[in-house]
């Protein structure tokens, strides 16, 4: 299948493009998920980033990636360091057992492997 591209942004390690279509792909380094497309492996040939539909433009920094949708939606993956994704600390919760004894704990994260949609709030 031919893939048509109306935008592209090359970055120092990794590109992106939109098609006519709003499908955004990505290739090129991916040691942070920069790429949106669920794991960390660099990818030679364009591939298709997840979750993200109807891109109208794309934003690459050197471990991160943004888009814009056609709903004005702002998606951001990648290295989360410094807050620079606006998603502010990302936590998730984990099973570990210690003495024997199940529990769960919140580890960090630093980095997202596909899109997530920034949220906005008003200040009260």
């Amino acid at each position: 299948r031919n893939v048509y591209f109306t935008k592209a942004e090359i970055h120092r390690k990794h590109g992106g493009g939109v098609d006519r279509n709003g499908m955004a792909y990505m290739w090129g380094s991916n040691s942070m998920g920069q790429l949106g497309c669920g794991d960390r492996v660099l990818k030679n040939t364009p591939t298709r980033v997840l979750r993200l539909l109807n891109a109208t433009s794309l934003s690459l920094g050197l471990t991160h990636s943004a888009a814009i949708d056609s709903q004005h939606q702002l998606w951001t993956w990648g290295d989360l360091g410094e807050g620079r994704l606006g998603h502010g600390s990302q936590y998730r919760e984990v099973k570990v057992i210690r003495d024997g004894i199940p529990s769960k704990e919140r580890q960090k994260i630093d980095f997202l492997v596909e899109p997530k949609r920034v949220e906005f709030f008003r200040a009260r």
